[in-house]
């Protein structure tokens, strides 16, 4: 009855703060996308997720599609805390699991991801089923817990970091492995579905050659969890430094007094015979999945987009420690008397966690940031335009607005054309955008794309920086009409970019201090990103008043975005106000402290405010000015 309570509660809480609309979460559009058109997913391609997402958009009978998705993260969420605690108390004893599967369930990571369209928790879900059979340890349930092993890989394939559970030599071998593949084969589902065609095909595995490069993610990064950022070349120092990073994060997750707690419950588990070989492979378990796997994925620690990249990786660390926790919390309560006194510990570690939950808890139920950007950014573009490379937020956001509501099909979205997949789709829908000759690589494509695509339809871009030298663009609004040749903005386009902003609806706090997410924020500074570009635009044209108008909007939305701070410099250099120019470029560096842009321009700034105190002496010479970004 205690689990059915926690499952009715934990879902109630994940329910009750669920979005609406599409998550601002990282892949959410792509996998809602391909839960709908039950296609194929970015790789490995998910394939059990799909076919279990896809039960909840045909069965549920209210809400939206993306919704129903996301419910379906939260159901899974909240089984996973109704197994666990079945699991625990067979371990330790009701109350010790019913604390370690409250902590379980408002663990940061398992908050947060019970409440997008993700494959997490639902991995989370398998996971827990997997050590429970490993726990029971009758033949049947280790059979079982291997059939869940494969089935898991075609929901995440981290959960094969649980392998060592099950591994043996014995006779039971072969039984094991049949059971695991006969799991493993829900991955054919890619290969049959991709046959048919699917309207979300990624990697367009219909050949089994091409399966192995979706399942391996060869033209997805392989093992890199960044195709940039994660670099595989370790130094001794670096792996200190990921050791550290995952041991400050883990610490975030469970708060000092639950670190405590499951590591005394794994010295306890160590000293019990009968448990050993399966602590060892449990801690093995967690090691491969927590430390070894930060270290794999070497992330640059000091850059804001590791944490969130990382994030959903914690729940299986989560929820192997959480184990330790019951057995330590168990243990403790053992030597305690007295019922009440019981309790009382019980309650010294849930009510720190509980604080920490509830201040740092943040509702999702009115957050339509996701949608809402996508929404204006189709009001911006002119029928049968093309939308050069988005990143994956917008291009999963708009597509599914084309795939669920049937919104505006007449947009190209061009990404992932560099991939001979890609570039096959894209002939195949919109053969108008090149010519019919055959491309060695992707950089003739990509010329190809701009000498004859630009010239046929109204090509945009959804961030300035992605264009090649050479090719310019304008401003409208949230996006950015590319030019062939550069031109100097004119009044009328200027006016024409103004009468953008009148017709955007905005639902929502749209200012990042509100929104500790890093999802949430990065869609927010699409519309940040906007008003500071528009703002380079005149001051191109040295209508300065105009420019910081827009910088400062910009900031209103973000207050540490250090490239508007540089642009306000800028303009106050420009106009001799140098104090004030100091001040922003100040500011710009302590946002962006490596930035050598920002530095040399506080340096003209320092130089010119002192030289303007001495007026009879020669200028300074500031030749190529400051930097504007």
């Amino acid at each position: 009855m205690t689990g059915i309570f926690l499952f009715l509660g934990s879902f109630g809480l994940y329910l009750f703060t669920l979005p609406g609309t599409i998550p601002a979460y990282r892949d959410s559009g792509d996998m809602i996308n391909a839960v709908f058109t039950l296609g194929i997913a970015h790789p490995p391609g998910y394939p059990l997720y799909v076919l279990l997402g896809k039960l909840f958009t045909v069965f549920l009978p209210f809400a939206t599609a993306a919704f129903r998705v996301t419910l379906c993260s939260a159901l899974f969420a909240a089984g996973t805390v109704a197994v666990f605690y079945s699991l625990a108390r067979r371990l330790t004893g009701a109350p010790a699991a019913l604390g370690a599967a409250v902590l379980l369930g408002l663990s940061p990571a398992l908050l947060s991801l019970a409440r997008v369209s993700e494959m997490y928790t639902m991995a989370a879900f398998f996971g827990s089923g997997i050590i429970a059979c490993c726990a029971l340890n009758t033949p049947r349930s280790l059979l079982l817990g291997s059939f869940l092993l494969g089935c898991g890989f075609g929901v995440h394939p981290t959960l094969l970091f649980l392998a060592p559970l099950l591994a043996t030599f014995r006779r039971a071998a072969f039984a094991r492995l049949g059971f695991f593949l006969a799991g493993f084969s829900v991955v054919f589902f890619l290969w049959v579905r991709s046959g048919d065609g699917p309207v979300q095909n990624w990697g367009n595995p219909a050949t089994l050659a091409d399966l192995w490069r979706v399942l391996t993610r060869s033209n997805y990064g392989g093992l890199k969890l960044h195709p940039v950022e994660s670099q595989f070349a370790w130094t001794l120092g670096g792996l200190a430094a990921q050791g550290s990073h995952f041991f400050q994060t883990f610490l975030g997750q469970w708060g000092g007094v639950g670190l405590l707690a499951g590591t005394f419950g794994l010295f306890m588990s160590f000293q019990m015979p009968d448990r050993l070989a399966a602590t060892v492979r449990l801690f093995g378990c967690w090691f491969l999945a927590g430390p070894f796997f930060f270290a794999l994925s070497n992330l640059p620690v000091e850059q804001r987009t590791t944490a969130p990249i990382l994030e959903p990786y914690l729940i299986l660390v989560n929820l192997i420690w959480a184990v330790w926790l019951a057995q330590g919390i168990g243990a403790a309560a053992r030597w305690i008397r007295a019922p009440a006194l019981r309790w009382v510990l019980l309650g010294v570690l849930l009510i720190p966690s509980l604080v920490q939950a509830r201040s740092s808890f943040r509702s999702y139920r009115d957050h339509f940031y996701a949608y809402d950007l996508g929404r204006n950014m189709l009001k911006t573009l002119p029928p049968r335009a093309v939308l050069y490379d988005p990143d994956d937020p917008v291009a999963f956001t708009l597509r599914g607005m084309q795939l669920l509501e049937n919104r505006r099909n007449d947009v190209a979205l061009l990404n992932f054309f560099r991939t001979y997949w890609g570039y096959r789709q894209m002939v195949d829908r919109w053969p108008d955008l090149l010519p019919p000759v055959p491309y060695r690589n992707a950089q003739e494509l990509e010329s190809a794309f701009w000498n004859y695509a630009c010239k046929r339809r109204p090509c945009y871009v959804d961030l300035p920086v992605k264009l090649p030298p050479g090719i310019s663009y304008r401003v409208e609004g949230l996006l950015y009409p590319i030019e062939l040749a550069a031109s100097p903005p004119t009044p009328e386009e200027l006016r024409r970019a103004e009468l953008r902003y009148p017709l955007y609806a905005w639902r929502g706090s749209w200012r990042t201090p509100r929104h500790p997410d890093f999802f949430t924020r990065q869609i927010l500074n699409y519309r940040a990103a906007a008003h500071c570009n528009l703002g380079l635009k005149y001051a191109e044209r040295r209508e300065w008043e105009a420019a910081r108008a827009h910088y400062q909007r910009a900031l209103s939305i973000d207050p540490l975005l250090s490239v508007a701070y540089n642009n306000l410099g800028v303009a106050d250099f420009e106009q001799r106000r140098y104090d004030r120019a100091v001040d922003n470029y100040r500011l710009a560096l302590l946002y962006d402290p490596g930035n050598a842009g920002y530095q040399r321009n506080l340096e003209i700034a320092k130089q010119a405010k002192e030289m303007s105190s001495f007026p009879r002496k020669r200028a300074l010479n500031t030749s190529g000015g400051p930097v504007r970004q």
